[in-house]
């Protein structure tokens, strides 16, 4: 677990200053797991129990409408936190599926033992309210974009953040988190491929 430890260790710096002996007893609550290509984490309807680390891979996360379309919520890579959060904090049922668009490897952890971490160390209530925060932001700025930019500028913020993400990631999934169609999505791609005009 050597490499769990360097790799749990290091998303934690971002955060807070968790003791090396809080982080050891943490491990021990964890474990490794392998999700094949199209393997769900979580499935909507399913109440969910764990979230995780991904550690290599890539799991995207989405709702599907009442029309049976598939709606991007989002995307975990390497060294990122996955989960379907609102339902583990409200102990129901998610409406949000998590499912491995690689072969991934995530460290998994029971959300409720890890919420009795906050009783043991107060760096761990750092954490907790500094992941919070970050979500929060995070789902800010993606509501802003969806709502102030256009389709191209949304694409765009999207290369900005994470360009390599656009190349593992089918571009149906990719336009589906922009909120266009794949359509929309190629004719912005064509026009950004084109030769600049020189006037």
């Amino acid at each position: 677990m050597q490499g769990s430890f360097a790799a749990v260790r290091e998303f934690l710096a971002g955060y807070a200053r968790i003791p090396e002996e809080e982080i050891r007893h943490f491990l021990g609550l964890t474990r490794l797991v392998r999700f094949e290509r199209g393997e769900f984490m979580t499935r909507a309807g399913e109440r969910p129990r764990e979230f995780g680390l991904v550690r290599s891979g890539l799991i995207r996360k989405f709702y599907v409408t009442s029309r049976g379309r598939d709606v991007t919520r989002g995307f975990a890579a390497a060294g990122e936190l996955v989960g379907a959060y609102a339902a583990l904090l409200g102990r129901c049922a998610s409406q949000l599926s998590v499912q491995a668009l690689e072969d991934s490897s995530v460290l998994v952890a029971d959300f409720e033992a890890f919420e009795r971490m906050y009783d043991r160390h107060p760096s761990w209530n750092t954490l907790g309210r500094r992941v919070a925060e970050a979500l929060f932001v995070e789902r800010e700025q993606r509501a802003a974009e969806l709502l102030t930019l256009s389709a191209e500028q949304r694409y765009e913020a999207l290369l900005a953040r994470n360009s390599a993400l656009v190349e593992r990631v089918p571009q149906y999934q990719i336009a589906s988190y922009l909120g266009i169609t794949p359509v929309s999505l190629s004719r912005i791609r064509a026009r950004r491929a084109a030769p600049k005009r020189v006037t």
